[in-house]
């Protein structure tokens, strides 16, 4: 799968997982994800790195970090992120309970 195509099938998944409400980014929804899909709070913010920087629409202070902005800019780090976050989505079966 190219980039486009794992973000799409992320999304896919997110909305299995997190319904029509979707999700916050709360303390208590990042516990649960850990624990039925093994995704930290830091693997979910690089997601969303990945999709700002795609929109061209990081903040400033992440375009003047180095680090981050080699891996952003790198497809191959960037899909093979993307790849691993897709497979933990893909993990289990479970919803979150609303």
């Amino acid at each position: 799968m190219n980039k486009v195509e794992l973000i799409n099938a992320i999304f896919e998944r997110m909305d299995v997982v997190w319904g029509e409400e979707g999700f916050d980014g709360e303390a208590h929804e990042y516990d649960w994800l850990l624990a039925h899909y093994g995704i930290t709070d830091e693997e979910d913010v690089m997601w969303m790195l990945i999709l700002q920087h795609g929109m061209d629409d990081l903040e400033s202070e992440d375009r003047d970090d180095e680090e981050l902005m080699t891996f952003l800019e790198n497809e191959q780090a960037v899909v093979g992120f993307l790849e691993a976050f897709l497979q933990k989505y893909q993990s289990a079966d479970t919803v979150y309970p609303r």
